[in-house]
């Protein structure tokens, strides 16, 4: 999902002059805020994620048990990596609430709401990109009754249970954003930069002792906003009205 909104990069990358950019520090830190100066040098930090299997599982499966192990380790980092994101942006808008205050509904995720808060971006002159919400809060899309979507649309939620951008701007789900929260962003261009010092790879750490047949996962990234005015918050309660019911 974090590549999405970030262009990634290896170098240090242009600070927006009319906002503060934020960037996620080494392991046990607190993220930065950066208000003064042309250019950031974004942070780098590790993701280690271990796993192994026995000899004698291996023989037991009836599937390749160690592709799967593989597998598994790169969405365990891919997870950690969403999470980071998540932290940062959340912690970007906290501060920015005097430029980009907060958008609420007590009507669910209705057209309305989504277009304000595609217009506290746009309010600074930066296109809207992408929604992100959980799948729960994407449910009211689908939801949506004859008047906010044409049939033609209406048909094509109904068989594929996709509604893949409105306005042009990107709807994007995971199901690690808090329930009750809708956050819209800019192009990646405007928003962020995801740094790779050491891009993905997988380790042997086999035990032989121990007849463990190991793998660990690795990588060094960084990840930067470097224009807090590129990303804000909707947070809704309630339904919009449904032609489901």
């Amino acid at each position: 999902m974090t590549y999405h909104f970030f262009i990634k990069k290896k170098v240090n990358r242009s600070k927006d002059i009319d906002g503060f950019a934020t960037t996620v520090g080494k392991r046990g830190e607190v993220i930065d805020f950066i208000v003064e100066g042309e250019y950031i040098e974004p942070k780098t930090w590790e993701i280690f994620s271990p796993s192994g299997i026995r000899l004698s599982e291996i023989q037991q499966r009836r599937f390749n048990v160690l592709d799967r192990m593989q597998e598994k380790i790169r969405i365990f980092i891919q997870i950690e990596e969403d999470t980071q994101f998540l932290a940062l942006t959340l912690a970007t808008v906290a501060a920015n609430t005097g430029n980009n205050p907060v958008v609420t509904s007590t009507t669910g995720v209705n057209k309305d709401f989504l277009n304000q808060l595609a217009a506290t971006v746009q309010t600074h002159d930066l296109p809207a990109y992408s929604f992100l919400m959980n799948m729960n809060s994407y449910s009211h899309i689908r939801s949506w009754a004859r008047e906010d979507v044409d049939p033609v649309t209406q048909r094509e939620i109904m068989q594929t249970g996709l509604m893949g951008s409105i306005w042009g701007i990107d709807m994007i789900v995971s199901r690690l954003v808090p329930a009750g929260v809708v956050y819209i962003f800019s192009e990646p261009r405007f928003t962020g930069v995801f740094p790779i010092r050491t891009d993905l790879i997988l380790m042997p750490d086999d035990e032989p002792k121990r007849a463990l047949i190991a793998y660990v996962g690795y990588e060094e990234i960084g990840m930067t906003i470097v224009n807090a005015n590129s990303v804000a918050k909707g947070t809704f309660t309630g339904r919009p009205p449904s032609h489901l019911t």
